[in-house]
């Protein structure tokens, strides 16, 4: 149980770490200005991407029994995240078109 809480959590302390030392880099090179355009990146995308994830790579790693094969798991993740990154792309077109082109890196990188 150790194991799994183990995958489970540390690529979700990494990828937090991750964030934070790009937003830290960005506001020491690029200046406050930039940093706020990311921190609104980052508010676009977050809820897309959380509910196109479905909380897959949790239940992936809890699934002691493999009721459902990993591949089942994949196409679903990658659906998810597919549909996640289109409405990113229409939410950022439509709403923000001076900072579509950084919303739309920063959904690349979440997908």
């Amino acid at each position: 149980m150790l194991s799994r809480f183990f995958w489970l959590f540390l690529p979700q302390l990494s990828y937090a770490f991750f964030l934070w030392a790009l937003l830290v880099v960005t506001l020491r090179v690029l200046g406050a200005g930039a940093a706020g355009d990311l921190a609104l990146a980052f508010a676009v995308t977050a809820p897309l991407f959380l509910l196109g994830g479905l909380q897959l790579k949790s239940i992936l790693v809890v699934d002691a029994e493999r009721k459902r094969p990993v591949a089942a798991y994949a196409r679903l993740y990658s659906l998810g995240g597919t549909v996640a990154f289109l409405m990113a792309l229409a939410l950022a077109t439509v709403f923000y078109p001076n900072r579509a082109l950084l919303i739309l890196l920063i959904a690349l990188f979440r997908f």
